[in-house]
């Protein structure tokens, strides 16, 4: 994280999408409920808001940056940062489902040491689950559509997204 500041030092809008993401109501915002709840029982609410700040914050503030690289216009920021938004959710969402349908060796983490932990899965059931990751991928791709095929390389990691093994 030190090197990416390096890097985008001499950018300040740039820094600002960084710090946003990151900061105090990025990801340490969902970092700190996640931590404080624990093994708890939490509604949907609060659990879409960790997911929100803790992971889909960092695909916000990347594609925010990228955006804001290459010149993109108000307009096109707004739809960067709708698709990475449901993008990180859909993210979430997959890596809660693996780590209930697939094994250690698969993954190559420890899988299901978050059975009895708040996760999606666990709060909503698997269908639901299922349900919600093609809402947030559907989301995502109607964000892009301002693009057209200009976003051939997003729509291709949502799609791996939602695809990856691991």
């Amino acid at each position: 994280m030190a090197l990416a500041f390096e890097l985008l030092k001499d950018d300040a809008r740039a820094i600002k999408c960084m710090s946003d993401a990151i900061g105090v109501n990025g990801v340490c915002a969902g970092q700190h409920l996640d931590l404080e709840i624990g093994a708890k029982k939490i509604s949907r609410n609060t659990l879409t808001y960790i997911h929100e700040h803790k992971t889909a914050d960092l695909f916000v503030g990347s594609c925010l940056i990228a955006g804001h690289i290459c010149g993109a216009r108000p307009a096109q920021l707004k739809a960067l940062g709708g698709y990475a938004k449901y993008l990180g959710l859909a993210f979430q969402a997959y890596d809660d489902i693996l780590s209930i349908k697939r094994t250690n060796k698969d993954l190559g983490k420890q899988t299901k040491k978050d059975k009895n932990s708040p996760n999606i899965v666990n709060l909503l059931g698997m269908v639901q689950t299922e349900n919600f990751l093609r809402k947030y991928t559907g989301l995502a791709q109607r964000r892009l559509s301002i693009f057209g095929r200009k976003a051939e390389i997003l729509r291709y990691i949502l799609k791996h997204t939602i695809e990856r093994r691991k």
